[in-house]
């Protein structure tokens, strides 16, 4: 826990450095202090991985070092170039790369660890479109159009902001419905806040920027670093060898909150679509149609997927139990047919009598 802990306190106090100076200064190398200080702690990971089971370091690796490449071209763009801002730029190409090995890192845990769940992915997918019609149509649409945003970065945006909530849904489905003790999915769960808080400053960089300059607000950056040093806590902790080793399924039941996340996934994009359509306010109508005609099929095949499980016969009913023998009895040998001798009769009232028709009565 040592190393967790110095890395945690180290990049605490540069994150806070970062917040803390002026943004008239320059400040890459902490921004690059911080988001390169991930890869050795994603190699300590990949080392404590058991061998076999380490596809999803070696993808997070990747990804990180996309992120990097990215987040140099970007400051390359800004610092060295003199530019407001990289977005919308080759930075981004990267950037949107590195998120889709992120993605692509969630899934393996999944099929690795909750043992080919493919009710998670279709659930991933699911929370993945849900959570990005609602983003898109209520807050990215409206702020992209006001900002005159080129096409690139639209799509930059909203291939990023899929990906993330994908991520996001997929590291949710195992660290909440994994049957697994606590301390085994720490390092999952701390994966999950990452990814979350990399949604957030997502959405917020496209939110918050200055109409004027294009230039996003500075606190936005703060958000990427805290998602950054939350991954590297999350690759150092003791945990991390647990993430991919095959597990327990997860509980997977045709419950009413099942049922009710499913028709609030599948509502909530053209309900918030078609209450902006009601009050005259822009709306992505293409959008609206193509996620729902994604989605109803996936929560169709989902809800299959759970009644047929639930219809599954399970060998044994819930209190069966087999009949167990009375202190003292003899244990009980089938006559032989080839043998002369036969097993005598128990005689009425005897402890073995009462065990046996105790059980045969149950």
């Amino acid at each position: 826990m040592l190393p967790l802990r110095l890395y945690a306190v180290a990049t605490s106090i540069v994150v806070a450095l970062y917040a803390l100076l002026p943004s008239s200064t320059n400040r890459s190398a902490f921004f690059l202090l911080v988001t390169i200080g991930v890869m050795p702690a994603v190699l300590v990971a990949l080392r404590r991985a058991p061998a076999g089971w380490r596809l999803a370091w070696w993808l997070l690796l990747a990804a990180m070092t996309l992120y990097n490449i990215g987040t140099v071209i970007w400051l390359w763009i800004v610092v060295v170039d003199g530019n407001t801002t990289g977005d919308g730029t080759v930075a981004e190409v990267f950037l949107g790369a590195g998120s889709i090995l992120v993605l692509g890192t969630a899934l393996v845990v999944i099929v690795q660890r909750g043992r080919r769940d493919i009710g998670g992915i279709i659930d991933s997918v699911i929370t993945a479109l849900a959570l990005t019609g609602i983003f898109w149509d209520s807050l990215l649409l409206p702020a992209l159009s006001d900002q005159h945003a080129t096409a690139g970065r639209q799509v930059a945006v909203f291939v990023n902001v899929l990906v993330m909530a994908g991520t996001l849904g997929a590291l949710l489905r195992i660290s909440l419905a994994s049957p697994a003790d606590a301390g085994e999915l720490t390092s999952v769960r701390l994966l999950t806040v990452s990814v979350g808080i990399a949604l957030f400053g997502n959405v917020a960089g496209a939110l918050a920027v200055d109409p004027l300059t294009g230039a996003r607000a500075d606190w936005t950056n703060v958000a990427y670093l805290a998602a950054y040093a939350v991954l590297g806590c999350a690759a150092l902790h003791p945990s991390v060898a647990t993430v991919t080793r095959p597990g327990e399924a997860p509980v997977d039941d045709l419950s009413t909150r099942r049922l009710a996340f499913l028709g609030a996934m599948l509502a909530l994009s053209p309900l918030i679509g078609g209450g902006r359509v009601i009050f005259g306010l822009p709306t992505d109508g293409t959008l609206i149609a193509l996620s729902s005609a994604a989605l109803i099929p996936l929560v169709m095949i989902r809800i299959a997927r759970l009644s047929q499980a639930r219809r599954r016969p399970s060998g044994h009913s819930a209190g069966w139990r087999p009949p167990t023998r009375s202190p003292g009895c003899p244990t009980a040998r089938p006559a032989s047919t080839t043998s002369p001798r036969r097993s005598r009769p128990t005689r009425p009232g005897s402890p073995c009598c009462s065990a046996t028709s105790t059980a045969s009565n149950r």
